[in-house]
């Protein structure tokens, strides 16, 4: 027997701990002090700033190629792959548009990579 089997307990429930969004203008301001003169600096602008945009797991982000980075009609979109092989499509927000198309447009990923379209596999960070 279980003597501990009786005992009542309140449910757990894990409500608190969440974490919290970017309160207005916190994005822009964090975006805003990195250096962009070298490529490390506008990678690290545009890596952070597909985090903060899009919401989505590092893991995700950093695994990122050139070719997910695509348009769609007017706008484009990100196809992360994420956790379990599932794959996700977001349209990307237009100040990450203009963050990575700086980045790509300084380093010269996105001329490189658009010309092999199907069979590029450049890391888009790293």
């Amino acid at each position: 027997m279980n003597p501990a089997r009786e005992v009542k307990t309140e449910r757990f429930s894990r409500t608190e701990g969440k974490t919290p969004a970017f309160v207005e203008g916190e994005v822009q301001k964090l975006l805003g002090v990195i250096e962009t003169s070298t490529h490390t600096g506008l990678r690290d602008r545009a890596l952070l700033g597909v985090l903060a945009y899009t919401f989505a797991r590092i893991g995700a982000v950093v695994n990122l190629k050139v070719e997910d980075y695509s348009p769609s009609g007017r706008r484009f979109l990100l196809r992360f792959k994420e956790k379990g092989g599932k794959e996700k499509e977001l349209p990307v927000h237009h100040k990450l548009e203009e963050l990575l198309d700086e980045y790509l447009k300084a380093t010269g990923l996105g001329s490189e990579a658009r010309g092999k379209r199907l069979r590029t596999f450049v890391a888009l960070f790293f």
